[in-house]
């Protein structure tokens, strides 16, 4: 009877005790570690709050006075530690949880309906949208959100998809107006800023660049001075629209308009022409094929005769339409590039006498040819391969 009662004591006593498992001491021995990294973290970059984070009794307290010490140093992390809201600490220690600022594409979907600032809101609609075109549905909302506050009329004024950020940067940098371009610039996480320009799913992916060491704190201290800088000047910019915003809307396009009629055009130089293989055969073959005194002649309205082995010559030039001048000669330049990789010599001695058919029209072929053989672009295709 003693022993039974002594062994029911005993396994009363064992079921109290609850001896911790295998299992349960590796994860025991494991978030030991994952503490002992955190006070490393807090000695090496708060050690001024390191008694303080030592008197706290759970996780989720030493935590939050480390979080809120962090922050007066150095740049915000993630509001659940300075909220004592963070449960585990291999939750702060695996790697550096950043603040984003960043407007991505669910955020961008929200900008009508999800309470952002009329200011934001207007300025994002002048902006081309960076993930759809100006059919999509986040465009129609953020319109409809504006119309609340600005005319139709003046809507109407804004191109279809918005001002593309390159000429938002071109017309307003420098101006009062250029907080613009940095929400568009913003928007298409093209701020140069890594607070800006990443979103949650790259953050959570840590990685090297957020581990806990002193060169990445220091990166991102100066990274998040620079963002309060962005935040700030559109902030101001935002402000301003919001304060008046269907004259503010309309003296904003006014300037963009007249800033626009105002630059000069710029002739854009179209990219060099360089002759493929199959432009290089085709007009081999041509050359070759053709018999000394052999015509080509080409429903474009302009004839080569074969002169030489090596050498063809333009010997007619008749255009059927005069608009076709410029297919025209683009065609014959080409024909002359290409000719040169050959070593086919294109006489087009014709042009520069100005002996160019009845129908030929009023240009100057000769400056017009020199123009497309240095300046055309693509291979010899369509009409010029119909020669």
């Amino acid at each position: 009877m003693p022993t039974t009662t002594l062994g029911a004591l005993a396994n009363q006593l064992i079921r109290r005790a609850a001896p911790p498992s295998i299992t349960e001491l590796r994860y025991r021995l494991l978030r030991s570690e994952d503490y002992w990294e955190f006070l490393r973290i807090v000695h090496e970059f708060t050690p001024e709050a390191e008694d303080e984070v030592r008197q706290q009794l759970y996780a989720n307290t030493k935590m939050a006075v480390f979080a809120q010490a962090f922050e007066r140093r150095y740049f915000p992390l993630y509001p659940s530690f300075t909220d004592g809201l963070g449960e585990e600490y291999e939750q702060l220690t695996n790697f550096i949880p950043l603040v984003l600022r960043s407007i991505n594409a669910d955020a961008y979907s929200d900008l009508a309906t999800g309470g952002y600032d009329l200011g934001f809101v207007l300025a994002a609609y002048l902006n081309a949208d960076p993930y759809e075109d100006y059919r999509g549905e986040e465009r129609i909302s953020l319109g409809d959100a504006c119309l609340k506050d600005v005319p139709q009329e003046i809507l109407t004024r804004v191109p279809d998809g918005g001002f593309r950020l390159k000429d938002l940067h071109m017309l307003l940098d420098g101006t009062r107006f250029e907080g613009l371009a940095i929400v568009g610039d913003v928007l298409n996480f093209a701020t140069d800023n890594c607070f800006y320009d990443n979103d949650e799913e790259s953050v959570a992916q840590g990685g090297e660049d957020l581990e806990w060491t002193r060169k990445n704190v220091e990166f991102f201290t100066s990274e998040w001075l620079k963002s309060e800088d962005i935040d700030n000047k559109m902030g101001h910019f935002c402000g301003w629209l919001k304060e008046a915003p269907s004259a503010h809307f309309e003296e904003l396009l006014n300037f963009i308009e007249t800033r626009h009629k105002a630059l000069p055009r710029r002739v854009v130089p179209r990219p060099q022409f360089h002759p493929s293989q199959s432009d290089r055969q085709w007009l081999f073959e041509l050359v070759k094929n053709l018999s000394l005194g052999g015509i080509w002649k080409a429903p474009m309205g302009f004839t080569f005769e074969k002169v030489g082995e090596h050498k063809i010559r333009l010997k007619e030039f008749k255009l059927n339409n005069p608009k076709e001048l410029n297919h025209v000669l683009e065609a014959i330049g080409r024909t002359v590039i290409v000719g040169e990789s050959l070593g086919i010599e294109v006489d087009t001695e014709i042009l520069e006498g100005g002996e160019h058919g009845t129908n030929a029209g009023t240009a100057s072929p000769p400056a017009e040819l020199a123009a497309v053989a240095g300046s055309t672009a693509g291979p010899v295709e369509g009409q010029a391969r119909l020669l």
